[in-house]
């Protein structure tokens, strides 16, 4: 999978309270629901790209292709599970722990290489399909 082109369903459970937050969208972008996102130099959201500090999920559209910086907001799921998730390097049950990253909004690896790191399998599900649970880079404790 790529960055997405359309909206893309996806099943969650939400982490608990505050598990959502909204934020300021980034010039020019347009969101998709279900896209992974990252803040920009200026803390505004954008498409997640490999290497930036991943920020949650897209719960809902948002197209901001003719506003400016934080003209648009955006509610985003920032930590939870991920449900029946394909997953590129996922083998087996020996996966369970492994920590997934994304290369951009919409593509999940096991491989760290430059990318960014949203969670940990905990559950292998059949062929490369597992369940993520994912929090984002704001939220995480030290």
């Amino acid at each position: 999978m790529a960055t997405l082109t359309a909206d893309k369903a996806r099943s969650f459970t939400p982490g608990g309270e505050g598990a959502y937050n909204t934020l300021t969208v980034a010039a020019s972008q347009k969101l998709y629901q279900g896209e992974a996102v990252s803040p920009d130099a200026g803390g505004d959201i954008q498409t997640l790209n490999a290497g930036d500090s991943f920020e949650g999920f897209v719960d809902g559209q948002v197209d901001n292709t003719t506003g400016g910086d934080g003209d648009k907001s955006v509610l985003l799921l920032q930590k939870g599970i991920l449900h029946n998730t394909p997953v590129t390097g996922v083998t087996g049950v020996g996966d369970v722990g492994s920590t997934v990253y994304m290369s951009d909004g919409g593509t999940f690896t096991l491989t760290e290489g430059s990318n960014s790191d949203i969670g940990k399998v905990i559950r292998y599900l059949s062929g490369t399909s597992v369940d993520i649970e994912f929090c984002a880079g704001s939220r995480r404790s030290l």
